[in-house]
């Protein structure tokens, strides 16, 4: 399997929530904060509003909350709207 990447950050680990995703990133050469988590838009593939952290911990605790912000978020909307959420069958595991 090819890595993901993002610029320096390698992709490893991401969380998927409806049609949202929220990644962590490590990047070795970076001795401050070498983790972060970022939202990410596969429409234009696109990374954004990153948290920078030092320890691996941290930037997992910080994947796992921003995941549960978004089902809440979706959670929150879907009641407004009705709706289900976008599911990808083949995301099944």
């Amino acid at each position: 399997m090819e890595k993901r990447m993002n610029g320096n950050h390698e992709i490893i680990q991401s969380l998927k929530v409806s049609n949202s995703e929220i990644v962590l990133g490590y990047n070795p050469k970076n001795t401050l904060t070498p983790y972060v988590t970022w939202e990410y838009n596969a429409e234009n593939n696109s990374y954004f509003w990153g948290h920078y952290f030092k320890d691996e911990y941290s930037a997992q605790k910080d994947l796992v909350a921003r995941g549960n912000d978004k089902v809440a978020f979706y959670d929150r909307f879907l009641k407004k709207t009705d709706k289900e959420p976008e599911h990808n069958s083949h995301d099944d595991r």
